[in-house]
């Protein structure tokens, strides 16, 4: 018998050999078959011994179905984790059925911490994870069937916490072991797209983004919409193109106006909506820090002489960005602020009109040695803009000139019998004095 491992060649042993036939098959032993032998030899027997060897797991991050075995996704700024494989990525070892670990890692992290690796599902008690900041690897170990740890591949998610991450694509290289032999790598590329992020308005001191302020009866130019402290902020954005300011709870139809300087948006517009509510716009391409200065031109007034003060007005401010993320993102807005604002009322001064207005004077005549002249017609007009009645009122003769010590001769007079209830006295020194409370139309049929 020859030794294992060793085939010989028949016509060794044989003059002679006809009709041979050689099956190979591994770990069988194998005889040469002859019909006819010369000599009377017989058979011979050739052993092979086939020697196994270990072969590296295999990964396919993008499926069977794919070409190729490396894979590629896509990450959304401010969205959630991405899984780095596909969802039918494959993990195979020909003569292993447990595996010992299984790594990603992003060969180019461009975020520091703020860009990781994770794993996604449950692991088996016999696996643990474990990520390295430093080297941005996320590794899985201890044994678990291919099964598990192809399960465990498919669920490894990348994420980015950054506003504004840095767009250049990630790599994520992923190895295998059976613990022996380490599969060759395969990469998953993360594409990074971005979205156009909202402006940021705060309206307040300290920042804040709501505020409350106070505007006083008849104050001019008004009470600014925006504190000292307004800030604006956009991560994408360097630029605004719109404001919409609106009174969003108007209560004097007609009087509640908002304004804003032509000077405060050099070569932009300010206009109103024309409807009721009251709503401002102002259309002007320019950088935030000049967007801060504007609104705090932009003014609340009421032209009313007697507004309702019971019910804070609330004035509601947003913003539009300029969409400058090159993604042909659209335009966003901002958050709604508001400044809430308190009015107090003054007490206005009573008015007298000699002909219905209170500029004209009265002109009349008097004639020596007749009768007293009114000075007043029916076009007298007497009111007060937040009083029904008054206390008192003075007539005065600015200019006396026919006095004596003794005597006055000129002298102001008035039906007394109007109004009963008043109190009625001229002074020589030119004064007719009513005191009394009553309406305004008692006083006007007295005067």
């Amino acid at each position: 018998m020859l030794p294992q491992g060793v085939f010989s060649s028949p016509s060794l042993f044989f003059p002679q050999l006809i009709g041979c036939i050689l099956c190979i098959s591994c770990f069988f032993c194998h005889q040469f078959h002859s019909s006819q032998f010369i000599g009377n030899h017989l058979p011979v027997t050739a052993f092979v011994q086939f020697a196994a060897v270990n072969d590296a797991p295999f990964l396919d991050l993008n499926g069977p179905t794919e070409v190729g075995k490396d894979n590629q996704v896509t990450f959304v700024e401010e969205t959630g984790p991405v899984r780095i494989a596909a969802a039918n990525a494959t993990l195979r070892d020909v003569d292993n059925t447990t595996l010992a670990w299984l790594s990603a890692r992003i060969v180019n992290n461009q975020d520091g911490a703020g860009e990781w690796l994770s794993e996604g599902s449950s692991l088996p008690s016999s696996v643990t994870a474990s990520y390295n900041a430093g080297t941005a690897t996320l590794t899985l170990s201890g044994p678990a069937s291919v099964q598990r740890y192809e399960a465990m591949l498919r669920d490894i998610t990348f994420a980015n916490d950054r506003d504004e991450p840095d767009p250049a694509p990630r790599v994520v290289q992923v190895l295998a072991s059976d613990g022996l032999l380490t599969s060759s790598p395969v990469t998953s590329t993360v594409n990074m797209v971005f979205t156009n992020d909202n402006p940021v308005l705060s309206l307040g001191p300290g920042q804040a983004t709501n505020w409350t302020t106070s505007f006083v009866e008849d104050e001019r130019p008004g009470t600014a919409v925006a504190s000292a402290d307004v800030a604006i902020t956009d991560d994408d954005d360097t630029q605004l193109t719109e404001a919409r300011v609106a009174i969003a709870n108007p209560q004097n139809a007609g009087f509640e106006v908002l304004t804003v300087p032509a000077s405060a948006i050099p070569g932009g517009s300010a206009t109103g909506n024309g409807t009721w509510p009251p709503q401002l716009t102002i259309m002007w391409t320019a950088p935030l820090a000049q967007w801060e200065a504007a609104l705090q031109q932009v003014r609340y007034v009421n032209l009313d002489n007697d507004p309702e003060v019971a019910t804070p007005r609330r004035v509601t401010v947003q913003l539009f960005d300029a969409a400058l993320t090159g993604f042909g993102e659209p335009r966003r807005t901002s958050n709604v602020a508001e400044a809430t604002i308190v009015l107090t009322a003054v007490n206005d001064a009573p008015q007298v009109g000699f002909n219905g207005s209170t500029a004209a004077p009265m002109f009349t005549t008097f004639v020596e040695g007749q009768g007293p002249v009114a000075l007043t017609t029916s076009s007298l007009r007497v009111f007060d803009f937040d009083d029904t009645h008054l206390q008192s009122a003075t007539v005065r003769i600015e200019n006396l000139i026919d006095r004596t010590l003794a005597n006055t001769f000129e002298v102001l007079s008035v039906n007394a019998s109007i109004a009963p209830s008043l109190s009625v006295q001229y002074f020589p020194d030119g004064y007719l004095q009513v005191d009394g409370n009553a309406t305004l139309d008692v006083y006007r049929a007295l005067l």
